[in-house]
């Protein structure tokens, strides 16, 4: 039986925020696949038909962040036709700094006297966060953050139980530690520990292709993950009309 999901709008122009946003509207971006066909990163024509197997499934990101969900079997296009409308990205961004807002008003926000020192970069892999989820781009280099400069602590990464980084020394003033993975790619998310001086820091590690570069894609990504943080850094960014890659 096919089965329709419906979406409201798909972004159709370009912005100035440092990233390219396609000019094209009704493309969906496959987040996760469980179909041989399909690729991660992989864009879609929202009106063309796709065939689903039994037990295949896919996510997709339509172009003002709505996350789509299909299961198989399915026969048709991903959305219903007709369903879709250009929207504006600024419109986009402006939803999902409302919906941001929300989300930290619920939960109260602690402002100290002398803010911690934050990332500012999306892609910095903060390992000093309590937060169960991290994204990184695939194929990339991953900059680990710390927020403690204060002294010289010795550091070792494991992803999946494979060692990534082995008794290194993380320098003293040094906020940031770059990593390569000895994989290149990675798509299925990792779970990673951190050891840094007496402690440890252990989350899953999401992959983005890198690819990927439409900030609203992006920060939907980054949500639907898990990784709050990163998303909100983006998006702050996206609505300044900056932007910052890895």
């Amino acid at each position: 039986m096919t089965k329709c999901f419906q979406i409201v709008a798909v972004l159709a122009v370009s912005i100035g925020f440092g990233f390219h946003v396609p000019a094209h509207a009704n493309k969906l971006v496959v987040m996760e696949s469980k179909a041989a066909s399909v690729k991660v990163g992989q864009t879609l024509d929202a009106a063309a038909p796709i065939v689903l197997k039994a037990g295949e499934g896919l996510s997709l990101i339509s172009q003002d962040g709505k996350i789509i969900k299909l299961s198989g079997p399915h026969s048709g296009p991903p959305i219903t036709r007709g369903a879709v409308a250009a929207s504006d990205s600024k419109q986009a961004l402006a939803a999902m700094l409302s919906s941001r807002d929300a989300r930290t008003s619920s939960v109260g926000v602690f402002r100290s006297v002398k803010p911690a020192a934050k990332p500012t970069n999306p892609w910095w892999v903060d390992v000093s966060s309590a937060a169960s989820s991290r994204c990184a781009q695939t194929g990339q280099a991953v900059y680990l953050w710390r927020q403690d400069t204060r002294r010289s602590e010795l550091v070792s990464v494991l992803g999946d139980k494979l060692t990534w980084l082995a008794d290194s020394q993380w320098k003293e003033g040094e906020h940031g530690l770059s990593v390569m993975p000895p994989k290149t790619n990675l798509s299925q998310a990792v779970a990673m520990t951190v050891r840094l001086g007496e402690g440890n820091a252990e989350f899953s590690m999401n992959w983005i292709p890198a690819e990927i570069n439409d900030p609203v894609v992006l920060i939907a990504w980054m949500r639907e993950k898990g990784c709050h943080s990163q998303a909100d850094i983006l998006l702050n960014q996206a609505m300044s009309g900056g932007a910052q890659r890895n």
